[in-house]
Order: C-alpha cells, then sequence, then structure tokens
C-alpha cells in the first residue's frame, strides 16, 4: 500500500517511469497532473479541491499543445527528410545530413557506394580520407551556422576533396563531398617511377607513396617525421631517409602540387669527380676558411685558418672548442645558421687557448655542398683590434677623469678667491700679531691651493700656456707634491 497522503511528484514520475515508450518530458507533465488530482482528492478545503482540479486540467493541456508541437515538428522533419531524399537520391556526389553533433541522419546512395553503411557520425566516415577531419568539420559547420553555407577544398589520399555544408534547419546540416582524382604525377604514373617519391599534406601526413618508396622504406609511412630524419630539409640539399635496411643519403627534390600539397622525390647522390681540385684550391686561398655542420663539427680548414686556430693536420674540434664569448652557446649559432633561422652575421670570439689574449672575428654564411647544408667560416686576427679598442676605451676614461678634474678645479678655485679675500679682510683689521702670523700662513695656504687648481685646469683643458722663463727644480718639486698622493707608496720618486 502507498500512503498517498505522503505522495510527492518525484515517487509519481518514478511510477511512471517503469512505462516504456513514454517521453521523459510526459511522464513529468503527467506525474504532476496526478499530484494535484490527489491533492484535491485528499483536501478537506473546497479551495485546495478547486486548485488541483485547474492545475491538473492546465498541466493535461500543455501536455497536449505540446504533443501537437512535436508531432508538427516530426511531420515537417518527415517532410524536409523526404526532399531532401528526393534531391539527393541521384547525386553523383556523396551527401548526409547531420545534427548539430555530428550523428548521420540521413545518406544517399552515392554516400553509402563511396563509405559504405557503417560509421554513425561524419567523422568516423572520413577518418581516413583526410588528415584531422574532425577540425574540418567542426570548423566548416560552425560557418554554416553562422552564415547558412561554408565551403573548404581539402588534399585527400585519392587526390582532392571540397566540401560543402547547408544549415537546412536550427540543428540540421546537410553535407555533399566532391572528389577530384589526381590526373598528375601522383597517380599510375608515378607507380612506374624509378624515383622514390611520395605526396603529404602541408601537416606532414603521407597521402600517397610509390612503389619505389614502399620499397625503399619497407612500407608505407604515416608521417614524414617517420621518412626523414631531420624534418627541417630543403629542396636540392642532401637529406637522411630512415630506410628499411638502415639510413640512406638521398637528394630531395620537391614540387608544389594542388590543394597545398607536396610532391617529394629521391634522388640517389651524385659523384664529383673534381672534388679533389675543389679542395687542393680552398687549401691555398690566403684567406682563413673552415667549413663547419650543422651540429658545429668541423668539415675542412684550409692552411690560413689551421695557422691562425694552431690546428694539426687532421684535426677536427667543435667550434665551441675553438672559441667562446657569445651571451648563448656557439652551437646554437652555428645551427640557426645552418637551418636557415640566422643570416649568419659577425661576432668578437676569444679562441682557446690563448691565455684571453687572442681574438678571432668569426664571420658565418649558410653554404651548400654536394647537397649537404653547412656553415662557412671567415676568419680574421682581431687580437691588434681588441687591444686598440682597449687603450682606446682607457684613453676615453682618462679625457672622463680629465674633465671631472677641471670641474672640480673651477668650482675649488671660486671656493679659494672667496677663502683669500676674506683673510685680506681680515689681516687688515687684526693688529694682534700673533693673530697676523696665522692669518698669514692661511693666506699663504690659500695661494698655494690657487696655484694646485690652476694646474689642474691646464691638465684638463690641455691648454698651451704662454712660454716664460722658469725655475724647473721649483716646477719639478711643487709637481711631486702634488703627484705624490696619486702615484702612491708602491712607486718612489726621487728629485
Amino acid at each position: 500500500m502507498i500512503p498517498w497522503g505522503h505522495v510527492t511528484v518525484a515517487d509519481l514520475s518514478a511510477i511512471f517511469g517503469k512505462a516504456r515508450g513514454i517521453p521523459a518530458r510526459t511522464r513529468m507533465f503527467l506525474a504532476m497532473a496526478l499530484a494535484c488530482l490527489l491533492a484535491a482528492a485528499l483536501s478537506q478545503t473546497r479551495e485546495i479541491r478547486l486548485g488541483g482540479l485547474a492545475g491538473a486540467t492546465t498541466l493535461l493541456i500543455m501536455l497536449g499543445v505540446f504533443r501537437i508541437a512535436r508531432a508538427v515538428e516530426l511531420r515537417r522533419e518527415g517532410q524536409r527528410g523526404r526532399q531532401l531524399a528526393l534531391l539527393t537520391a541521384q547525386d553523383a556526389a556523396p551527401c548526409f545530413t547531420t545534427d548539430g553533433i555530428g550523428q548521420i541522419r540521413y545518406r544517399n546512395a552515392a554516400a553509402e557506394a563511396r563509405f559504405g553503411g557503417d560509421g554513425a557520425t561524419l567523422v568516423q566516415i572520413l577518418r581516413d580520407s583526410f588528415a584531422s577531419p574532425s577540425a574540418v568539420l567542426y570548423r566548416l559547420q560552425s560557418r554554416a551556422a553562422g552564415h547558412g553555407a561554408a565551403r573548404e577544398d581539402v588534399a585527400s589520399r585519392r587526390g582532392q576533396m571540397r566540401l560543402a555544408v547547408h544549415r537546412i534547419a536550427s540543428d540540421r546540416f546537410l553535407w555533399r563531398l566532391d572528389e577530384f582524382q589526381d590526373r598528375g604525377g601522383t597517380g599510375r604514373g608515378a607507380e612506374t617511377l624509378s624515383l622514390p617519391m611520395l605526396v603529404a599534406n602541408k601537416n606532414g601526413v603521407v597521402l600517397f607513396t610509390n612503389e619505389a618508396m614502399r620499397r625503399l622504406l619497407g612500407g608505407r609511412p604515416k608521417r614524414l617525421d617517420r621518412v626523414f630524419a631531420d624534418p627541417g630539409f630543403r629542396a636540392g640539399e642532401e637529406v637522411e631517409v630512415s630506410a628499411a635496411s638502415g639510413p640512406v643519403r638521398a637528394i630531395l627534390a620537391e614540387v608544389e602540387g594542388v590543394g597545398e600539397r607536396r610532391e617529394i622525390y629521391l634522388m640517389p647522390v651524385p659523384n664529383h669527380p673534381d672534388a679533389e681540385q675543389v679542395l687542393a684550391d680552398f687549401e691555398h686561398v690566403p684567406v682563413a676558411l673552415m667549413k663547419f655542420a650543422p651540429d658545429g663539427a668541423l668539415r675542412a680548414a684550409n692552411r690560413a685558418a689551421r695557422d691562425l686556430a694552431g690546428l694539426e693536420t687532421g684535426d677536427a674540434p667543435m667550434l665551441h672548442d675553438l672559441v667562446e664569448g657569445l651571451g648563448r652557446p656557439v652551437g646554437d649559432w652555428v645551427a640557426d645558421v645552418a637551418a636557415g633561422r640566422n643570416s649568419g652575421g659577425s661576432e668578437m670570439l676569444s679562441l682557446h687557448g690563448g691565455g684571453g689574449e687572442s681574438f678571432l672575428q668569426v664571420t658565418l654564411r649558410r653554404i651548400v655542398e654536394m647537397g649537404r647544408p653547412g656553415v662557412l667560416a671567415v676568419l680574421q686576427d682581431a687580437t691588434a683590434m681588441k687591444t686598440l679598442e682597449a687603450q682606446f676605451a682607457q684613453s676615453q676614461k682618462m679625457q672622463a677623469i680629465g674633465q671631472l678634474a677641471g670641474g672640480i678645479a673651477h668650482d675649488f678655485n671660486n671656493l679659494l678667491t672667496a677663502i683669500s679675500g676674506g683673510l685680506e679682510l681680515a689681516a687688515g683689521r687684526v693688529g694682534d700679531e700673533r693673530a697676523q702670523r696665522h692669518l698669514q700662513m692661511a693666506m699663504r695656504a690659500a695661494a698655494r691651493g690657487a696655484e694646485l687648481t690652476q694646474q689642474l685646469l691646464a691638465f684638463a683643458r690641455k691648454q698651451h700656456l704662454a712660454p716664460t722663463p722658469v725655475d724647473a727644480n721649483r716646477l719639478i718639486l711643487g709637481m711631486g707634491d702634488m703627484m705624490a698622493r696619486p702615484i702612491g707608496p708602491a712607486i718612489h720618486v726621487r728629485t
């Protein structure tokens, strides 16, 4: 028995929930209406009974309205679906209708023939056709939701695919997929090529490989980073290929295809019979030259460079073992130049083993030899330049000291003038003989200070004084007193 006096709406919803085939919203309205009827039946007051009957009637009317609206919506959706089926049934391109979350509601005969009947969502249908289908579909559906329609071309494994979407309802979308078969080198003609080749999109996903490439790699790769050891390859340069039998060197050629595709061909590394003559010319160039690998390893150095850096024939140190002095590792500088991220430039670096007294001006430039990228370094002895730079800096310091001394001497001379004038006035008014002696001593000291300030001004201004007869002994003795303190006790001066 159920104690009806304590029955709630949640209890009634649970009771109706056991009935299958009734929508959740319908069950909720029925439970609320029954609760109102029970309240009216169990109440003893007339107002509550009338209110319960009115509430139940209102809920049943609202339920009827919702059911009618739902039936109309389902009927319209059915009509729309039949119209779309009539429009797209004979379309040669695959067509789909999806809801707001990508669930497939309809597919035409061309879609079933091309992709089969499997896959509940459009993302599942297209996951093997091109790269990142979820991102592409979300982007197109967002644009169609705002503007009514959208279209985009993507590179697919068969060539190129054009995706068009139209918003046909608030949460319904019609998709049409047009595929264009590739008639270029990536078709049957590419299979007969003896050169290994592949096609990839801009995201590095491999779309096609010919038979020669599959034999070289031992299968079909999914991404370019599975093929090349260094992803930063360039056309016309030698690259290292991760073949099935081990690393293989080849010259890379790249052709820009349609739909932002990249057609990549691998060619054998050519022989260079004149390599010995090139090395002989490089050896005798009267300019210090070095060649480095992208990792900073020394590949070659001519005689002038070995003499400048103190290397023996056959030595192959790293660049960071030869020089130092940048604010960052020297190896990073070489790697950036080899990769093309830095144009090169010149740097003043200290030579290792030079005791901090030997300097080189190093200029780097990117080069490609026999398909291999590298870095050419031009070296110049900058020790004399560095010494001259230090001397110039010291002269600037001395000039600054002279300007400072001149300014101090000028201000100090003004102070001494006021002191001397005050002492003279005091000497004329004081009659005490002892006080007069003290004042005369102070006046002589002020005069001596004035002479020192004049000497400092002459040093600071670099002025040419008028030639007059002087007592050399007295001049030297006077300068000795002034220079005794700056020279310090470590130097003894005898006059």
